[in-house]
């Protein structure tokens, strides 16, 4: 393989990262929603596994940044990486065939496409003889047949693979697929709470405090995405695992991997209280502890059970699938955190890594004085017409109402 072409390809799904970083918030099913574009393949655009046509390129460019003006810097970077690839996979030949998804990127007679080179074909005087050609090619099949068969095995046992929710991942390590999906939470109600203040626009507060909009689609658009608000004290994620083997896969461990720890997030508070009854937990974590383990737990979420896998496991038949649904809970800081799954098939102990569609799981406690009072810039509360109404000053008191 020509690293060289192979760093190209890298090299653009960095820059895709690069471009959404500023809108971290944005999961991949928020881009397959605005775009249509499927989970998985935009999974594989910014994991850097394939190379996105350049439709869904530049689709995923719009999605992001709107008219952020990068879609001429997407246009260079993928014509750039498609020719690399095609550099890779079809060193002799003149014209790089079409892309395998359709589409063969910018039209050459469009005004928007890049200027065509020059031809780098080389007169008949300076080409190989036809007999060496021969025994270039010759010697590349059989290097890459020895590749594949002895670094086979080692290809097969790796074992950290990122899922990133949403749809079936891909990698090198193909024995279970992955979908995450975060679950709203009725026992808990739909409190969430923001890093910084919140100050909706003239349009959103309007939304806001019209009745019965609680709920509604927009109501967590704006919440979720322009407040980027969290869930507060727990947050509760339902992980679909299926077995993409014949064979039977036993999942030994679900850890909790912290991947930052922090103060309560103290910005603006968003409390619409509970509603009756919950999801049936089947494992709940505690993040207040040094080392959170999964325990047991019943779905009233009062008792609280041993460590979950020191005498269970999760079996999973071949071709089957499992729903597990699992809380992590936290009274004392903001937690950002991943799911490390260890399973065993046939004699070897893998594992996988679960997140929250390419982004660590996120939860905060309550912000709150040492007197137990809560403290926020902006507090927003539900009217009993299910709307929201802003608290007039700083908002200070029992939180929620609890």
């Amino acid at each position: 393989m020509d690293g060289s072409a192979s760093r190209a390809e890298e090299e653009f799904a960095k820059w895709l990262r690069e471009v959404r970083a500023s809108h971290e918030w944005l999961t991949y099913k928020d881009l397959r929603k605005r775009t249509g574009i499927p989970t998985s393949t935009i999974s594989n655009a910014f994991g850097g596994r394939h190379l996105p046509s350049y439709d869904n390129a530049q689709k995923l460019v719009r999605a992001i940044s709107g008219d952020g003006g990068f879609a001429d810097e997407c246009r260079i970077r993928w014509v750039t990486a498609r020719e690399a690839r095609e550099k890779r996979n079809n060193p002799d030949r003149a014209e790089p065939p079409r892309i395998e998804d359709g589409s063969a990127g910018p039209d050459p007679a469009s005004p928007d496409s890049p200027p065509a080179t020059a031809s780098r074909t080389p007169p008949e005087s300076a080409r190989p003889h036809r007999a060496v050609r021969v025994l270039i090619v010759g010697a590349v099949a059989f290097s890459m047949g020895l590749v594949l068969l002895y670094g086979y095995r080692a290809l097969t046992v790796q074992d950290d693979r990122r899922g990133a929710g949403g749809g079936p991942q891909d990698g090198v390590d193909r024995n279970i697929a992955v979908y995450t999906e975060l679950l709203d939470q009725p026992d808990k109600g739909l409190i969430t709470a923001s890093k910084h203040e919140f100050i909706p626009s003239p349009s959103e507060r309007r939304f806001l405090s019209t009745p019965y909009t609680i709920g509604t689609q927009r109501y967590f658009d704006i919440v979720r995405n322009s407040a980027e608000a969290i869930e507060v004290e727990s947050v509760t994620s339902s992980i679909l695992l299926t077995n993409e083997r014949n064979q039977k896969i036993k999942i030994v461990n679900i850890e909790i991997d912290i991947v930052e720890r922090g103060s309560p997030w103290s910005g603006t508070l968003f409390c619409v209280g509970p509603q009756a009854g919950g999801p049936n937990m089947k494992m709940l974590f505690d993040l207040d502890t040094a080392k959170p383990v999964a325990r047991s737990t019943d779905a009233t979420m009062e008792e609280v059970g041993p460590p979950f896998f020191y005498s269970s496991t999760i079996d999973l038949e071949g071709k089957g699938q499992e729903t597990i649904a699992v809380r992590a809970v936290t009274k004392r800081s903001f937690v950002s955190f991943q799911l490390l799954v260890t399973y065993v098939i046939g004699r070897e102990r893998k594992m996988v890594t679960i997140d929250n569609n390419g982004r660590p799981f996120r939860v905060t406690a309550f912000n709150k004085t040492g007197a137990g009072i809560s403290s926020y810039r902006r507090v927003f509360s539900m009217t009993p017409e299910y709307a929201l109404r802003e608290a007039a000053g700083r908002g200070k008191g029992a939180p929620c109402g609890v």
